[in-house]
C-alpha cells in the first residue's frame, strides 16, 4: 500500500465534523497525531501473544483515523486489527504512511 499523499488525509471530513471552526480541527489533529504516534509504539511494544490488546488499540486508531479523514491509514489500523494473531506488521511502512499522513494534515493545524 502507497497512497499518494493527496490520499492520505481528506480535510473535507473534518470541516463536516466540526462545521469548519478551525480551532477546533487544529485542536483535534494536535491530539489526533499525539494519539497516534503512542498508539503506534504501544502495538509495536506488544508480544505476538497479545492478540487481544494489539487488537483493541488497532481497532481504537482506526476509528480515530477515519473520523479525522485519514482512509489509508485507518485501512492499514484494520489490517493489523484482523492479522493480530500473525506477526507479519511492516512497522516501518506503516510508521512512514503515519508520519506522511501527518506531514498533510499539519498545515491545517493553526496555532
Amino acid at each position: 500500500m502507497n497512497p499518494s499523499d493527496a490520499e492520505l488525509y481528506n480535510p473535507a471530513r473534518l470541516d463536516e465534523l466540526t462545521e469548519g471552526d478551525r480551532a477546533f480541527i487544529s485542536e483535534l489533529l494536535i491530539t489526533f497525531r499525539q494519539d497516534l504516534f503512542e498508539q503506534l509504539q504501544q502495538l509495536k511494544s506488544l508480544a505476538p501473544q497479545e492478540t487481544a490488546k494489539r487488537k483493541q488499540l488497532a481497532h481504537g486508531m482506526r476509528g480515530a483515523c477515519r473520523n479525522v479523514g485519514a482512509e489509508p491509514l485507518a485501512a492499514l489500523f484494520h489490517l493489523i486489527e484482523l492479522n493480530a494473531e500473525r506477526d507479519l506488521i511492516d512497522w516501518e511502512t506503516i510508521e512512514t504512511i503515519a508520519q506522511r499522513t501527518w506531514n498533510m494534515m499539519e498545515p491545517h493545524v493553526t496555532l
